[in-house]
C-alpha cells in the first residue's frame, strides 16, 4: 500500500498532497486502520512527503509504521508516481543516503513496469538482470533491506537470485521464477484485490482483465504448492497482506498457507503490507 493513495481515486489522492502534505487525509487513513484492528503497516513510499509525515503520526494510533520514505526508479522507467529517479549508480547511492537521513526503514526499488489492462502483459520491459543485482547489492551494502516492485518472470527471478528481501506484486511468473522465489528467503506480497475489483467494472476490456485474473490464480496456486518460503515471513514482524488471506480463503488454499505460517508461531492478522 501507499499511504497517500485512497484506493478509489488516484487523481484526488494526488491533488490532496501535491501542494503540501495533508494531515487531514493521513489522520483519516490511520483512524480507519485502527478501527479495523490494524496495528502494523509496511508501505511503499511517495514523492510528496506523506510517508515521512505518517511515520511521525502513526505511533499516536498505536500503529507500527515502516516506510522507505520514497521509492527509487531508473529515470525514463515506471516509478515517478511514487518516488525519485537515478541515472547512474552514484546517483542511486546518493538517494539511499537521503533515505537514511530522513529515517527510512528500507530501500524500495522499481525494477519493472505495471500490468497493462488494455492489451495484457506489462507496460515495459524490466531492468537488466545485472542492474537489478547491483541495486540490491548496493542497498544491502548500505545496511538496508530491499523491497522490489516486481512483475514478470525475468525480474522476479533476477531479484530472487540477487537476494531481495521482498517481492511486491510478482505478476506473470513462470515456473522458473516461482522456483527461484521459493528457494530464496524473500517474502512474496502478491497484489490481488486490484485485478479482482476490475472484473465487471467496465474500465478495461473485460476479457483482458479475466485473463490476468485467471493467470494470477494459477500462479499463486503454484506458489503455494511449492511448499517453500512463499508467503511466509523473513522480517521480525508479520507482514502478510490481508488481501492475500482473503484470496487464500476464497480459493481453498488457506490450509497450506496457515500450516506454513504456524511454524513461526505468528500469523498475519492486524497487518497490512505492500
Amino acid at each position: 500500500m501507499h499511504i497517500f493513495m485512497n484506493g478509489t481515486d488516484y487523481k484526488k489522492a494526488v491533488a490532496d498532497q501535491k501542494n503540501g502534505v495533508c494531515d487531514r487525509v493521513i489522520h483519516a487513513h490511520l483512524a480507519e486502520y485502527r478501527k479495523r484492528g490494524i496495528t502494523w503497516l509496511r508501505e511503499g513510499g511517495d514523492i510528496y512527503g506523506t510517508s515521512k509525515r505518517t511515520m511521525e503520526l502513526a505511533p499516536a494510533y498505536g500503529i507500527t509504521y515502516r516506510t522507505p520514505i520514497f521509492a527509487i526508479h531508473k529515470k525514463g522507467h515506471y516509478g515517478a508516481i511514487v518516488g525519485r529517479g537515478y541515472e547512474t549508480m552514484q546517483e542511486y547511492r546518493k538517494l539511499i543516503g537521503d533515505l537514511r537521513r530522513q529515517g527510512g526503514h528500507f530501500v524500495k526499488i522499481m525494477i519493472s513496469g505495471i500490468m497493462d489492462f488494455t492489451h495484457g502483459g506489462l507496460t515495459e520491459p524490466s531492468l537488466a538482470d545485472s542492474e537489478i543485482h547491483e541495486l540490491i547489492h548496493i542497498a544491502h551494502e548500505e545496511g538496508f533491506p530491499v523491497m522490489a516492485h516486481t512483475n514478470g518472470s525475468q525480474a522476479v527471478r533476477a531479484a530472487a537470485l540477487a537476494g531481495v528481501d521482498s517481492i511486491e506484486h510478482g505478476n506473470f511468473c513462470d515456473e522458473d521464477a516461482l522456483q527461484a522465489l521459493a528457494a530464496s528467503d524473500a517474502v512474496w506480497v502478491p497484489t490481488i484485490v486490484t485485478v479482482k475489483n476490475l472484473l465487471g467494472d467496465g474500465r478495461f476490456p473485460e476479457q483482458v482483465v479475466k485473463n490476468i485474473w485467471e493467470g494470477q490464480k494459477k500462479h499463486y496456486s503454484a506458489g503455494i504448492s511449492s511448499e517453500q518460503n512463499l508467503l511466509s515471513e523473513v522480517m521480525p514482524e508479520p507482514i502478510v497482506s490481508s488481501t492475500v488471506r482473503d484470496f487464500l480463503m476464497n480459493t481453498g488454499l488457506s490450509g497450506r498457507f496457515w500450516k506454513k505460517t504456524s511454524r513461526t508461531g505468528k500469523s498475519g492478522s492486524g497487518t497490512v503490507t505492500g
